[in-house]
Parts: structure tokens; sequence; C-alpha cells
């Protein structure tokens, strides 16, 4: 299954049949269940006319009354089935994202420090306001991120140090307990083209510049936790263009993203 939340495992079409304590065979590349877990073979008890595909996921059922269709996430949302943590962050399996914090809505309060430093970056005292950047209140040498939905919902928060030195504590850390979202969502005008950078100071550049629907990942090039929270939104824009850092000749992001999404 290929530009998905999830990556088929014939495992887990096996785990699935146990977890609905079905007997299986084997024919060709189907597997095939005794009962169907939808219809459960009808008035008639029909056998074996449910099937998973061991190479692509998909399945069905070839009784005319039931015809059902779809693949291992139809069968994770139907049945409640676990097959991944991104699955689970998408369907919200057993309230998974209940965990995450909420927080009161409102406006965050620009401080003259932020955007002083963002000046020194090229980025406008416009821009800064309008993306809320601020100082933390008990450390004005940190630089508070805040990342809204397109809701205008605050998800999450991260910071920034701004006398950092390399090899003394983090430069960047988040808020603990957060749903982890792209910074600038709430600011994306509409579904056409997408640009998603590695950092927050490229998307507000990106922004500064002129560019619209500028996205950034809140926590780098490896943490992906993020694709499940904003999948069905991200979806919709017509393209997607990855604007990582290039170190060592290979952009960040590129790869993962272009196997992940299909525009």
């Amino acid at each position: 299954m290929n530009n998905s939340i999830y990556e088929f495992s014939k495992d887990d079409a096996f785990r699935f049949a146990r977890d609905q304590g079905s007997r299986t065979r084997i024919q060709k590349n189907e597997l095939m269940f005794q009962s169907c877990p939808y219809c459960h073979g009808g008035s008639h008890r029909d056998k074996y006319t449910f099937s998973i595909n061991l190479e692509t996921g998909v399945f069905n059922c070839l009784r005319s009354s039931c015809s059902v269709k779809g693949n291992m996430l139809t069968l994770a949302r139907d049945f409640n089935f676990e097959i991944s943590e991104d699955v689970k962050r998408y369907f919200n399996q057993n309230n998974y994202n209940g965990k995450f914090r909420t927080f009161r809505e409102g406006h965050f309060e620009v401080k003259d420090k932020a955007v002083e430093y963002l000046k020194s970056r090229g980025i406008s005292e416009t821009i800064t306001r309008k993306y809320e950047i601020t100082i933390k209140k008990d450390d004005e040498n940190v630089l508070v991120f805040p990342f809204k939905s397109p809701a205008n919902e605050l998800k999450f928060i991260k910071y920034r140090n701004l006398n950092y030195e390399k090899g003394k504590g983090a430069k960047e850390w988040c808020e603990a307990d957060c749903m982890p979202i792209l910074f600038g969502m709430n600011h994306c005008e509409d579904f056409t083209s997408l640009i998603i950078t590695e950092g927050q100071i490229d998307g507000l550049t990106l922004s500064e510049c002129g560019v619209k629907n500028a996205v950034s990942v809140p926590i780098g090039k490896n943490g992906f936790t993020w694709i499940p929270h904003v999948w069905d939104w991200l979806c919709q824009f017509e393209e997607i263009v990855i604007f990582g850092d290039c170190e060592n000749g290979y952009v960040t992001l590129a790869d993962t993203l272009a196997n992940r999404f299909p525009k």
C-alpha cells in the first residue's frame, strides 16, 4: 500500500485472522477466511468468501449481498484493529490522542525581543506578529513558536535557545505531551501548492518572500509522528514541494515524504 499512512505487511493480515478467531487457508496470493468478518457468511453461513491479498492488503467478500471491499486501514477502522502507531494516531484508536495536552485559546503576545531577533534573520515585524512568535515568559533568551491547526487551535509549542552554543544544552525543544502538527497551517490560503521546510525560520523566510502556503515540520528531519495528524488536510493539496536542508548533497525530508504522499 503506497502513498499511505500505513505500509502493508502480510503479517498484519494473519494477525487480523487470529484476532477474528477465523480459520484460514492460502489460495495463490489470497488469505481466505472461513467466515467473512462483516457478513459472517449470511443466513447460509457461506464459507471462504472473504480474502485479503497478501501482496497488497486489499480485501473483498465474494457474496453479492455483502461485496465489502477495502484494505488494512479499513479493517483497522471498522474493527479497531491495531496495525501501527501511525494508524492509532490517525483513527484515534482507544483514545490514543487523548494523551495530548489541550490549551486555552488565545493570542500570543509578541515581545520586542522576538521582533529584534527575527529582524536579524531577515524576518519583518509584520511576519513575526502574523505568526505570533514571542519570547518565553520566564526566559527572554528563548524564542517561542506556537503551532496552530487550520481551525486556529493551539496544538504544539516549540522553543529555540537564542544563546545556544554547540555542546552546551539544547538548541531547540518542544513542550511535553503536545500533538505534533505543521507550523504555519493556520496561515495557508488555499489547497494549490504546499511547501514544507525543515525549520521554522525557513518557513517564515518563505512567507517573508511572499510565498504562500509555507509550513515547517515540528521535530526535525527524522521525526514523522506529525503525519497522521495532518494526513487528511495535507492530501487536499494539488502539489507538495519539499524545501528541506541540503546536507552532503541530500535534501532532508524529500525521500520519506515523496514515498508517503501521493502528490
